[in-house]
């Protein structure tokens, strides 16, 4: 699947749930997509952008329960340690 996404000359959206470090983000950005991360741990998050040199930025809700990694290329979302405990395998 990623090597026909990555050939697509369409850009997409591209959505990883529990995306940790992963490396196929990576590759989706260099080819002109847009990537959504959903990941709990924030030293996860954290060594994705430094090991990637990627700047972000760290934005609250509303509500300040949750944290926002704000990249040009879309969201990384952080959930907070409530919610977490209401996933399974928790």
């Amino acid at each position: 699947m990623l090597p026909k996404l990555i050939a697509s000359k369409q850009p997409k959206y591209v959505l990883f749930s529990l995306c940790g470090k992963t490396i196929e983000m990576k590759a989706v950005l260099d080819n002109g997509h847009r990537v959504i991360g959903i990941e709990g741990s924030q030293t996860a998050i954290e060594a994705f952008f430094n090991e990637n040199q990627i700047s972000y930025e760290i934005e609250k809700d509303e509500t300040n329960q949750y944290e926002f990694y704000k990249v040009d290329f879309g969201h990384v979302f952080k959930m907070n340690e409530q919610i977490d405990h209401h996933c399974i395998g928790n």
